[in-house]
């Protein structure tokens, strides 16, 4: 490629974001991920969520970050109180991010158990730490959530408490 060539952009699958395709990323980046805090809920003292560092994928980061949630946290932070509040999810079957709004479909049921902590809140903070999230729609199995298109982060029936 010429020096006065620019790279042609790439679009991300599912989504409006292009990304330069000069050299693709390798190896592996450093993102945050959140788990349910045991103490601090149990002392009513918020946050409820503690971010841990993980190293994922440069290529994928979003997905590799959420399957590092679902994978739970070491046993050095369950030690501290940490861990995985999955509300019945298996997994994670489609992510796909337009206009700022990155939509997550869980796999797997989805239920609260009567908790008033849920998987989203651990999903929601994960996600919105990567460029060009403004919001985070959390989907069930079904592609169903409250507020499918508002300006907002929204979650399915079946997370709520």
């Amino acid at each position: 490629m010429a020096c006065d060539q620019r790279p042609a952009a790439t679009p991300i699958p599912g989504s409006d974001v292009a990304v330069a395709a000069a050299t693709p990323p390798a190896g592996n980046v450093t993102v945050k991920v959140y788990f349910f805090n045991g103490v601090n809920f149990s002392a009513g003292t918020p946050p409820f969520v503690t971010p841990v560092e993980r190293d994922v994928d440069a290529v994928e980061p979003m997905i590799s970050a959420l399957k590092s949630l679902l994978l739970g946290p070491t046993p050095e932070e369950e030690a501290q109180g940490l861990r995985l509040v999955a509300s019945g999810a298996t997994g994670i079957a489609e992510i796909t991010l337009r206009d700022g709004i990155a939509r997550v479909r869980l796999a797997g049921n989805c239920e609260t158990n009567g908790s008033v902590f849920t998987i989203a809140q651990e999903i929601i903070p994960t996600v919105k730490q990567f460029p060009g999230v403004q919001y985070v729609k959390i989907l069930n199995a079904a592609g169903e959530t409250e507020d499918p298109d508002g300006a907002s982060n929204s979650i399915p029936v079946c997370l709520e408490p």
